[in-house]
């Protein structure tokens, strides 16, 4: 008995916990972010607690980037660059909610390298030609040390 008793104030604080959640949840999005709300469920009794076990209160997705290089590099050995471009600074400065990162595949589409945004006080900035523009644009680079995961895509 005393189990569900505890059962009950826990289902209860979990009901007042929801409006909590839901506000969270709703000034994350008004900041641009995309969320989820798992639904919840209640146990009927304490014994039945495994099957509606919590599901996370939001589910906050990241932003990513990604680029297709013309390159056909495979990894850092392979990479023949001084420099790694990132992204053009006006993109990254001027957005709303920054990416977590960047994803960029060689030309093959076979391999991928990663590039955190965390490391962005690292990057320096860079004119670059910009072949779609037509013009140089500023940039920013990083070293190729600097990214963090260079590895081979298996579909």
């Amino acid at each position: 008995m005393a189990n569900e008793l505890k059962h009950q104030k826990f289902l209860e604080r979990v009901d007042e916990s929801q409006l909590a959640v839901y506000i969270a949840g709703r000034w994350l999005q008004r900041l641009g972010h995309h969320i989820i709300m798992p639904p919840y469920s209640h146990a009927e009794s304490h014994a039945d607690w495994r099957e509606h076990a919590d599901n996370g209160d939001l589910h906050v997705a990241s932003r990513w980037e990604v680029k297709h290089h013309s390159y056909p590099w495979k990894s850092l050995e392979t990479w023949t660059h001084d420099d790694f471009i990132v992204c053009s600074r006006h993109t990254y400065d001027q957005a709303k909610v920054k990416p977590r990162g960047y994803i960029y595949l060689n030309r093959d589409m076979t391999h991928a390298a990663v590039v955190f945004a965390d490391t962005v006080g690292k990057w320096e900035t860079r004119d670059n030609w910009d072949p779609n523009l037509g013009k140089k644009t500023e940039c920013y680079v990083c070293k190729p040390g600097d990214v963090k995961h260079w590895c081979e895509i298996k579909l």
